[in-house]
């Protein structure tokens, strides 16, 4: 290889690895930017199964309008589980198709509330 073949060669692999690192460098801030969010993932699904528990309560007792009306036990269950699968998952673990399944069927419950939750004064 020719010196001006060395140079175009060196000045190629320059060319790319610039280029390439750019999108790399892109990559990991957007995966920082997501491990922020993916940090208060598991404290998010534990409010939402404790504020779905309490609002069934509330329900139960006729103090709560509107809100997912339809949500049941199986739904905490089913939160649960996805919890424990996301819990897997954010330790390194598979991403299982699960839990898409799970979330959408959560939140096809919550998303039917109709005009939204209203607490009642006690009677």
């Amino acid at each position: 290889m020719s010196g001006v073949d060395a140079e175009r060669a060196a000045s190629a692999e320059t060319a790319a690895a610039i280029f390439n690192g750019e999108g790399l460098l892109q990559m990991l801030v957007w995966r920082c930017v997501f491990a922020n969010y993916e940090a208060h993932l598991l404290d998010g699904l534990e409010e939402l199964k404790n504020g779905l528990r309490r609002f069934m309560a509330l329900r139960d007792q006729g103090l709560a309008q509107g809100g997912p009306e339809k949500v049941t036990e199986d739904d905490i269950q089913r939160l649960e589980r996805l919890s424990s699968l996301v819990q897997q998952w954010l330790a390194g673990g598979e991403l299982s198709p699960e839990i898409e399944e799970l979330a959408r069927k959560l939140w096809g419950v919550l998303a039917d509330t109709g005009a939204g939750v209203q607490m009642l004064p006690p009677p």
